[in-house]
């Protein structure tokens, strides 16, 4: 490691730190605030209180919720449909004979290995029109995977054309070190990957997306997702693994659907 590397790291440490203390320390005034109020003005104020932060909860999930239909490049091919909506991130034909949906957490090892092992052969797969694939973004493991999720999402809402390059390195930079990532730290990542566009730097920096996140989480639960990653295949779960793998699935659906 390059003493530039090293000092970087060092910064990250710090930055992570002083943000968990100043986490702990809301924390401590929370539970403080809530001792107080049930102490002082019984059920209805604590009541109360849950109702007005439900609110506020609600209508921030609401102003954070991503939305874009668009096209973008893939793999040379122009006009491949991209869409976020719902709970999803898609990027292929609406008619693809075969659709991967993948259910996903940039802080989770065994999701990086599964990007670096089926990435190099989606773009093909996608700019052929025979594959879609719908991107589930959630959080299991670290907080690396809301931080990251945002900033991908964000790329996707302001930057779509950079969204494939940026989720992939997103997985391949994650370790020890870049799980301490702050939101600050991802904007500086992202723009060193090409992305200059302002807002959605500003995007990343804010966390905008972080309780879409969050709240992609409680869907896949809802619907049965317990571990991650979980790769259907037209709604099949299925525990392919290699790019060799995936070929030969898609090709067996092909030969079956001719």
């Amino acid at each position: 490691m390059t003493t530039k590397d090293r000092t970087r790291t060092e910064a990250i440490r710090r930055r992570a730190n002083e943000e968990r203390r100043r986490d702990e320390a809301l924390r401590r005034r929370r539970r403080l605030l809530v001792q107080i109020g049930v102490v002082v003005g019984g059920a209805l104020i604590v009541v109360g209180g849950v109702l007005a932060v439900t609110g506020l909860s609600s209508q921030a999930r609401e102003a954070s919720t991503p939305s874009i239909r668009t096209t973008v490049t893939v793999a040379g091919t122009a006009a491949v449909p991209f869409v976020v909506e719902g709970s999803t991130v898609r990027i292929g034909e609406p008619d693809a004979p075969v659709e991967l949906s993948i259910y996903e957490d940039f802080s989770c090892l065994h999701c990086q290995d599964l990007d670096a092992a089926i990435e190099p052969v989606l773009p093909e797969l996608i700019a052929s029109g025979d594959v879609a694939v719908e991107y589930h973004p959630m959080r299991v493991v670290t907080n690396f995977g809301t931080r990251a999720g945002s900033a991908a999402t964000c790329v996707a809402v302001g930057s779509p054309e950079n969204w494939m390059t940026v989720h992939a390195a997103l997985f391949a930079a994650h370790d020890a070190a870049s799980d301490a990532w702050s939101y600050s730290d991802l904007r500086g990542f992202v723009a060193d990957l090409g992305v200059t566009d302002e807002a959605t730097l500003d995007c990343i920096e804010s966390g905008r997306y972080a309780p879409w996140i969050e709240q992609n989480t409680r869907v896949a639960a809802a619907e049965g997702v317990t571990a991650t990653p979980t790769l259907l295949v037209n709604g099949e779960a299925s525990d392919i693994r290699s790019a060799e793998a995936l070929t030969a699935a898609v090709e067996a659906i092909l030969a079956t659907d001719d």
